[in-house]
């Protein structure tokens, strides 16, 4: 038989919540949306938004940045601003991942992601709103050695997935991807292509290396 459907009202959708944090469970968001969709639709419903809903459990501290059912110039601009005051990270690249609607929305609505910031009222370091058509050489290879001193992939896919700009621009200025590694100085982290291998190719190989 058919479970009953759960009818949620104000007071359960509170228990809930507080359920999940007792147990040491996500009260996050989206991280609630993926894990018991029901109880997050029920809450906006209820509430009008999830942080309502925390609000109203007393887990205000948990409050997180959701987007609006529009973007316009206005709701840009708030969330940007409540983005900076929690001392998130603004830059490019950052928010693209993180906030990909927000970022679309802000280059959208104002021509560029700069732009978008200024508007906010916040102050904007050049180097921090860089794109890569203002991309230099020297630039490409700095942001080739932070990245993996901080231990972040210098490999030609997960740079591509996560900083497209820095890969396009390499090869823009390089060539590729691997001529800036070399530049960089991590000729160690360069794949050989792969080669077209044909039968009598595997056993020259083969024979090669044996008489090595």
């Amino acid at each position: 038989m058919e479970q009953q459907r759960k009818i949620w009202s104000k007071e359960l959708i509170i228990q809930a919540i507080r359920d999940r944090h007792t147990k040491g469970e996500s009260v996050v968001s989206g991280k609630v949306y993926l894990s018991d969709e029901r109880l997050h639709k029920a809450a906006r419903r209820k509430f009008g938004s999830w942080n309502e809903a925390l609000i109203a459990a007393g887990l205000d501290t948990f409050v997180t940045f959701e987007y609006p059912k529009k973007w316009t110039h206005e709701t840009v601009r708030r969330a940007i601003q409540q983005l900076h005051s929690e001392g998130k990270s603004l830059k490019p690249r950052d928010v693209e991942i993180e906030h990909g609607g927000l970022y679309k929305a802000g280059r959208r609505r104002f021509g560029s992601w700069r732009e978008a910031l200024l508007a906010s009222g916040v102050e904007v370091d050049n180097k921090l709103c860089r794109s890569w058509t203002h991309w230099t050489p020297e630039i490409i290879i700095q942001e080739i050695r932070e990245r993996h001193s901080n231990g972040s992939s210098i490999n030609s896919y997960d740079v591509y997935r996560t900083e497209r700009r820095l890969y396009v621009a390499s090869q823009k200025l390089f060539g590729s991807w691997n001529e800036a590694l070399k530049a960089s100085g991590f000729r160690e982290f360069i794949k050989e292509r792969q080669r077209n291998w044909t039968n009598k190719k595997v056993i020259n190989d083969i024979q090669d290396r044996h008489s090595k």
